[in-house]
This record gives structure tokens, sequence and C-alpha cells, in this order.
């Protein structure tokens, strides 16, 4: 039996060290991880958290600029009961 195309050892190795990379350990600490003597190889898999992070941030933002709405409107509502 052969197994799926997309279940290769090369492909366990690259899922597996997105998600090493996904921890937040340091660049030397994926370097051992994956038996790697080059910042640049650990590098690729870092570049997958940083997208990763700018994502998060951009929702954060947007959360607090909803909070910052709501409460200028909230702010405003009460300004207007006491005319």
């Amino acid at each position: 039996m052969t197994p799926p195309p997309d279940t290769s050892a090369s492909n366990g190795n690259r899922t597996g060290n997105t998600l090493a990379a996904l921890s937040g350990v340091s660049t030397r600490d994926l370097m051992a991880r994956m038996g790697h003597d080059s910042v640049r190889a650990a590098i690729i898999y870092q570049h997958a958290t940083t997208e990763a992070d700018a994502r998060i941030a951009a929702a954060l933002e947007a959360a607090l600029a909803l909070d910052d709405d709501q409460a200028n409107e909230d702010s405003d509502d009460q300004g207007n009961e006491d005319q």
C-alpha cells in the first residue's frame, strides 16, 4: 500500500518545524531541534510565524478600534441625556 503523496517524511519535517517555530522559541533553539547549522534554514520556518503575527496584530487593532468607537458612542449618548 502506498501512502498518500502529502505524507512524505519531508512534509512531516516541514510541518513539525513550522509548528516548532509557532511555539515562539529562539532561532538557535529551532536550529538545534531541526539539526540545522545555518540560520537561513531556521528563518524559513519563522517566516510563517511572522505572517501570523501580522494577522493577529491587525485583528487586535481592529478590535481596539471597535471598542474605542463603542466607548465614544456611549459617551455621546450620556451627554445627550443631560440636555
